[in-house]
């Protein structure tokens, strides 16, 4: 509604630099209570109908249509950061009217709609509705009452056989596998064959087939067995294998063992800072070297809030690794 420049924030780290910029990008407007004036020149159906205050590098920005001759004024007025008046005049016969610019059009019809849906989130209209329906047909354009459609001549399913192709898609920043849907398990059977660029194959289909089939399963991770003398190293290690659950099952989902149940048996090494400083897989019934390195890479980042711990401190526990 403001016109203004959007800033996003998708990492903790990038969060100071760019609140910094956002707060001065807003701290000193540029051009205040801003107003338009037309001098012989026949323009209607202009856009936005109130200006909002300009701030530092932006524009004034004006969407409408002419009918007859482009000639007249367009005077611009406002207020400048001292509050001395502004006034900008334009010559429209010093402009002439160019194909290159034929995107305006679609602009304003753009610009006219995102208004009217925003009345629509206030209170929804009939005359709303007709009025965004008829610019979004005449347009060309996306709008919440109309949408495209892609029309093939070519038959694509000989003998009414249909075939299901998926496509792989990239996660969001910072999104872990475990988003990945069945619909999506192609992506990872494509890969497996050598990469996106392969033709479809019935070796393709059927890898489709089984992966797809794989990420329906569900990773299942149980702490069965804890061995130590120390009930509260127990309780320490059940509360960090509790917040730790989902990156280990995020291991067993993306393990080449995944759908496969066994045991995981593992001992660790504490020093007296209750840091692990030393990570042994026993007994691994699943035969799977990678997820036993996953799992060390999340071991090794305990740290076990416990006073008074010695040396060289032992502790055994097992997971149990299963699907549903």
């Amino acid at each position: 509604a403001g016109m203004g420049e959007p800033f996003e924030i998708t990492r903790e780290a990038d969060a100071a630099p760019i609140a910094n910029k956002f707060r001065q990008y807003i701290s000193s407007p540029v051009l205040t209570n801003i107003t338009y004036h037309l001098k012989g020149f026949n323009a209607y159906d202009i856009e936005p109908v109130a200006i909002p205050d300009v701030l530092a590098d932006r524009p004034v920005i004006l969407f409408g249509k002419w009918r007859g001759r482009p000639k007249g004024e367009i005077l611009i007025n406002g207020i400048v950061g001292d509050g001395k008046k502004y006034t900008q005049r334009l010559d429209v016969s010093d402009y002439t009217a160019a194909d290159r610019n034929r995107a305006l059009k679609y602009l304003w019809a753009r610009h006219r709609i995102t208004l009217l849906a925003d009345y629509n989130r206030l209170g929804e209209t009939d005359q709303q509705v007709e009025e965004i329906t008829r610019l979004g047909l005449t347009y060309n354009l996306l709008t919440d009452y109309t949408s495209f459609i892609a029309a093939d001549t070519q038959v694509r399913a000989e003998g009414g056989k249909q075939t299901t192709v998926y496509q792989p898609l990239p996660l969001p920043y910072g999104v872990s596998n475990l988003a990945v849907s069945s619909m999506a398990a192609g992506a990872g059977a494509m890969k497996k064959l050598g990469g996106y660029r392969q033709v479809y194959s019935p070796a393709m289909d059927m890898a489709v087939r089984e992966e797809s089939e794989k990420s329906e399963l569900k990773p299942e991770i149980e702490l069965d067995k804890v061995t130590t003398n120390n009930d509260a190293l127990e309780t320490e290690l059940r509360r960090l294998v509790s917040i730790s659950k989902s990156f280990f099952a995020q291991c067993y989902q993306n393990a080449k063992s995944f759908g496969n149940s066994g045991m995981i048996e593992i001992r660790i090494e504490l020093n007296k800072t209750g840091a692990v400083t030393n990570i042994l897989i026993n007994k691994n019934e699943l035969k799977d070297k990678d997820l036993g390195k996953c799992f060390r890479r999340i071991i090794k980042n305990w740290k076990f809030n416990i006073a008074d711990i010695p040396d060289n401190t032992r502790v055994e526990f097992v997971f149990k690794l299963d699907t549903n």
